[in-house]
């Protein structure tokens, strides 16, 4: 017999966490992650790819979690099937931790049309895509392949928008609800759940946006984002 009935047995979630720098992104990310090993993977742990300097090295007294080669200094999108590829062989969950990097950073997307316009493509930028654009979607394709739950974080920036002033005849940029991730335009198309993150007044870590197609947790604003909400929320459908 070549069909078999679908269920949701097989779905991974595919997570994004979104916010400006210092918005609790890498702890919102453990978080999660910790609640998913003890859902689902209890005899395993968490691999993260930290790609900031180390910067999860501040959270493990909290968390328990194994750092993959955490001394790259340079970004290309291929390290990612990379990473995915040794997590699944002997963890329950990954987490990448810094996805600007390999959009914007040393190697990233941006840098390899960059270079391939400058070395084939006599300057030509456009051209330059033929090169940067497999290389992120294969990228792409190694999350959503991952047969892991995926969590990521991404550095984002406010959405502004240029208006005319009618006093004084000039534009002005102005800031408009949500936040834009340093990332391709169509990067957070490839996630079901989608967790804006920011601080409060008493600095605790909320989300502002929460959107996820496996629970009924769309547009809620999180006040007590821990493990025992993601477990009892986030993690309820699968």
């Amino acid at each position: 017999m070549n069909f078999v009935a679908q269920d949701r047995s097989n779905l991974k979630h595919r997570i994004l966490l979104l916010g400006p720098s210092k918005a609790g992104k890498s702890y919102g990310a453990l978080v999660i992650a910790t609640a998913m090993i003890q859902k689902y993977a209890t005899d395993k742990r968490v691999a993260v790819f930290d790609t900031e300097n180390n910067a999860t090295g501040a959270l493990t007294p909290e968390f328990s979690f194994d750092v993959w080669k955490d001394n790259y200094k340079r970004f290309p999108p291929s390290l990612v099937g990379k990473f995915l590829q040794d997590a699944a062989k002997t963890h329950g969950v990954a987490v990448i931790d810094g996805m600007a990097s390999f959009w914007m950073g040393p190697g990233g997307t941006l840098e390899i049309v960059e270079n391939a316009a400058k070395n084939k493509f006599g300057g030509n930028t456009v051209a330059g895509w033929a090169v940067g654009t497999p290389e992120q979607n294969n990228m792409v394709t190694a999350i959503q392949s991952c047969d892991l739950h995926v969590i990521t974080t991404c550095l984002g920036k406010i959405k502004t928008k240029i208006v005319k002033n009618k006093k004084t005849g000039k534009s002005d940029v102005i800031q408009t609800p949500g936040i834009v991730p340093e990332q391709r335009q169509n990067f957070p198309s490839i996630f079901n759940t989608i967790i804006t993150c920011e601080y409060d007044a008493e600095r605790k870590l909320h989300t502002a946006d929460f959107e996820s197609h496996f629970s009924e947790v769309q547009g809620l604003h999180v006040e007590n984002f821990g493990v025992e909400w993601i477990t009892n929320n986030l993690l309820t459908t699968i």
